[in-house]
């Protein structure tokens, strides 16, 4: 996988000193045909809420290709976080 690493990141005017690493799988496609604005507000939201609540080390987002029932591509997007987590 590709991987990208920020060091730094502003939250609700704070500066928060984390790893926001993304992980993009070879086999996703270079283009692809969707909203990339809907994408974009989906994935700055999740990980602005895995940022809530770690203090330290690192968030993730990994995307992958996964084939879809008419076999076009389908992409999975996964955020990880090593924050708190939720009790079960």
């Amino acid at each position: 996988m590709e991987r990208f690493d920020i060091g730094l990141l502003m939250f609700a005017g704070t500066l928060v000193v984390i790893a926001l690493r993304m992980k993009v799988a070879p086999e996703v496609p270079p283009r692809l045909r969707g909203d990339p604005a809907r994408i974009g507000q989906v994935l700055i939201n999740l990980c602005a809420n895995a940022v809530k609540f770690t203090a330290h080390a690192y968030v993730e987002v990994l995307v992958r290709s996964e084939a879809s029932a008419d076999g076009s591509p389908l992409l999975r997007f996964e955020v990880r976080d090593t924050g708190i987590g939720i009790s079960a």
